[in-house]
């Protein structure tokens, strides 16, 4: 740590500590204070922080640890041991022990989509977009996120009668995108260093403008297989599962 100290200083003089702070500014965050160390997290987890913390996540299970942090006034590390010692969330906000309702819940939308698959086999066959709106044959697949849940798009997909499957909550490993889509975006940018966010966005955009049918195909392959494992596991979370 020393001498990476004297190396910055050497090239950047007095101007090292602004560098740092540009950088805090970069990652998106406004405040210019030192974080808070490990010390401090005992203070933080107080049983009103505790409770702040519940009440954010039962109320929006989308939110991030970042904004849970700003929205409670405490560290970010603080935040990830609050939901993962009292509320049992891993990084995913996955619950990590699934209530037999919940494992009932999450099993039944699994059987009735395998069950719609085996009924028709053409379930997810549809032409292309031009094709679509003339014989209104949308199928939107959602995984509850806030923007696909909101009255306004359920109002919208109602009066289109655009069917929507349904997808059980926290269920990350039943998402496509996650299956194939987003790991070989992630792949192509790991390990780059990215200054600017545009420059990440045409780098995944290049990424994403090369996937060809059959890599959709794949995807949605996936999909269906751990579709099959989750019902005959009897709905538990299955993501890192290989057996």
């Amino acid at each position: 740590a020393t001498e990476t100290y004297l190396l910055l200083k050497e090239m950047y003089g007095n101007k090292c500590l602004l560098r740092a702070k540009f950088k805090r500014f970069q990652d998106d965050r406004e405040d210019v204070e030192d974080d808070s160390c490990p010390s401090s997290l005992s203070t933080s987890k107080t049983d009103e922080n505790i409770e702040k913390v519940g009440n954010l996540i039962r109320s929006d299970c989308w939110l991030t640890i970042r904004a849970i942090a700003e929205t409670v006034g405490i560290d970010k590390e603080c935040v990830r041991q609050i939901l993962h010692n009292n509320f049992n969330i891993v990084c995913k906000m996955m619950s990590k022990n699934f209530t037999i309702k919940q494992k009932e819940a999450y099993k039944n939308v699994c059987t009735n989509t395998l069950n719609a698959l085996e009924n028709d086999p053409n379930f997810l066959q549809r032409k292309k977009r031009p094709e679509l709106s003339k014989n209104k044959s949308w199928l939107f697949y959602q995984d509850n996120a806030s923007a696909h849940s909101a009255l306004s798009v359920k109002t919208f997909l109602a009066k289109y009668n655009i069917p929507v499957l349904d997808h059980p909550l926290y269920s990350p490993d039943l998402t496509p995108c996650n299956l194939y889509l987003f790991p070989k975006v992630k792949f192509a940018l790991k390990g780059t260093r990215f200054q600017f966010v545009e420059t990440v966005k045409k780098k995944a955009a290049s990424v994403i403008k090369k996937l060809t049918k059959e890599d959709f195909q794949h995807c949605f392959e996936q999909w269906k297989i751990h579709i099959e494992r989750c019902k005959d596991k009897g709905g538990v979370y299955i993501e890192g599962d290989k057996n």
